[in-house]
């Protein structure tokens, strides 16, 4: 008869294991993974508290022992009818031993997952501090970059000063350089204006070279053939054609250039050239020895000026400064 009662107690405290694990089961498929894993961690606590609890009251439960013998008596008749259920909770008792078995294998196999998901965890905090090591390195090198992009900015700054200095000197040089070549063009014209004056008046010196040797030879003949009365024969004049150069304008043209510019020129000699014809300083550029020598002849007392004052090289450069260019 003492048997009943403990016997009672244990299936009690069975069967409120059962249920506690019941429970934990189905609390534990209607969880989310993460929340099963607390969960669970929280109810085996629990679990463990309960089974305290329950250890405690079954020990407490001896002092109550003599009362259950009392009506242990009374139980009999009923333990006899239920010995069938008794059987019936043995085989549910077994299969939830074998149930809370394959509950401490789940809850060794989550204890294993939870100690894996904590050595990942770890594994992920390693790696997220050398990550965070790796941005500031990362960091470090773009604060560096950065400084050596604004140091080539300014060096590129500093090199577009000194190209654009270049480019303004080089534009300098080059005016310069087409001032030196305007002004050497003139000079060349003015050369060959010279060269032509200098040829005209060397051939005129030349003429009046033959014609004073051949004075001085009748000269001598002369006075070899003894005393005479020398007669001296006027140098005969230098044959000039009448011809007009083809230079020059029968009227007025559309275009006249102001010739008291040329060095020599006045207005009288201008309105005198204009009356032979000769409007522009292109004309008096071009002459050569022949246009010289006929307009000379009609300079009346204006001669030997176009060859003393150097009018063809003067009027070549009044012609450059006013066009820009040589005749």
């Amino acid at each position: 008869m003492n048997f009943q009662p403990t016997m009672y107690s244990l299936m009690a405290f069975l069967l409120l294991a059962f249920l506690i694990g019941f429970v934990t089961a189905w609390i534990m498929r209607n969880l989310s993974w993460a929340e099963r894993l607390r969960g669970s961690a929280e109810r085996l606590h629990a679990c463990e508290r309960d089974l305290n609890a329950a250890t405690a009251r079954l020990r407490a439960s001896d002092g109550l022992v003599e009362q259950a013998q009392r009506s242990a008596a009374e139980e009999a008749a009923r333990v006899e009818l239920t010995q069938s259920e008794i059987k019936r909770y043995a085989d549910d008792l077994k299969r939830y031993d074998e149930d809370l078995a394959s509950a401490n294998e789940k809850k060794s196999t989550l204890k294993h997952q939870v100690e894996d998901l904590g050595l990942l965890l770890k594994a992920r905090e390693t790696e997220i501090d050398r990550q965070k090591s790796e941005q500031g390195s990362q960091q470090a090198r773009l604060l560096k970059l950065e400084s050596d992009v604004n140091q080539r900015g300014s060096q590129l700054s500093e090199l577009r000063a000194v190209q654009d200095q270049n480019e303004t000197a080089l534009a300098q040089a080059q005016s310069a350089l087409s001032e030196c070549r305007g002004a050497l063009s003139l000079r060349e014209t003015e050369l060959a204006a010279s060269t032509r004056e200098l040829g005209l008046a060397l051939e005129n010196h030349k003429r009046d070279l033959k014609g004073w040797e051949s004075q001085f030879g009748e000269m001598a003949a002369m006075i070899r053939r003894g005393p005479q009365k020398i007669a001296v024969a006027p140098r005969a004049p230098q044959s000039i054609s009448n011809d007009k150069p083809a230079r020059v304008y029968q009227d007025r043209p559309a275009q006249v250039d102001d010739l008291i510019a040329i060095y020599g020129v006045g207005p009288k000699l201008a309105a005198l050239l204009n009356k032979l014809g000769v409007w522009q300083f292109r004309q008096v550029a071009s002459w050569d020895s022949d246009d010289i020598a006929w307009f000379d002849e009609r300079l009346e007392q204006f001669r030997g000026r176009i060859v003393r004052e150097h009018w063809v090289a003067s009027a070549a450069k009044c012609q450059s400064d006013k066009y820009g260019k040589s005749p």
